[in-house]
């Protein structure tokens, strides 16, 4: 193995350990989707995935911020909210083969864990106990992100997993 393997299999396994997606599974379940996972480092400005694409993976935000947006009919594109470390998205779209409704793009140089959505729905099949606490952390992740016009007046709403952690961070 490359000192870079090393690294990126670190990486992923640290940043597990610390992810409320993980902490919900049990052991055997978050090893054999860690066996599955691979470490992405995307450049300032580069596209994650566009609005109404395909998005085959969970991705879990390790480092980095990224630029969520929609495309609005009277408003043009408007930025969202921003993802940052311990964030996840793209589950509901892998788990459910739906089009993903926003685009990301990378404000910083990220790192983005990705999971793909075979193994995820592999997972699922093997240990069905899984399934409501993977739900509900994904769901609840895609519900944090106000994708209706009116809801860009309301305030952006915070993420459920960055308010359960103790680590400080920007706001």
């Amino acid at each position: 193995a490359t000192m870079e393997g090393i690294y990126r299999r670190r990486a992923v396994w640290a940043h597990a350990k610390k992810s409320m997606l993980f902490a919900s599974l049990q052991d055997e379940a978050a090893q054999e989707l860690l066996k599955q996972a691979k470490l992405r480092i995307a450049a300032a400005g580069e596209l994650i995935c566009r609005e109404g694409e395909s998005l085959p993976d969970l991705i879990l935000v390790r480092a980095g911020f990224l630029r969520v947006s929609r495309r609005f009919r009277e408003q043009g594109e408007r930025v969202l909210v921003y993802f940052r470390e311990g964030d996840v998205f793209g589950g509901l779209e892998a788990l459910e083969d739906h089009a993903i409704p926003y685009t990301v793009q990378a404000n910083t140089r990220a790192e983005l864990i990705r999971i793909p959505g075979q193994a995820l729905r592999r997972v699922l099949e093997r240990f069905p106990q899984a399934r409501e606490s993977l739900r509900r952390e994904v769901l609840g992740a895609a519900q944090a992100i106000p994708l209706a016009e009116g809801s860009l007046e309301q305030g952006l709403p915070r993420h459920p997993q960055i308010e359960n952690t103790t680590q400080p961070g920007p706001s």
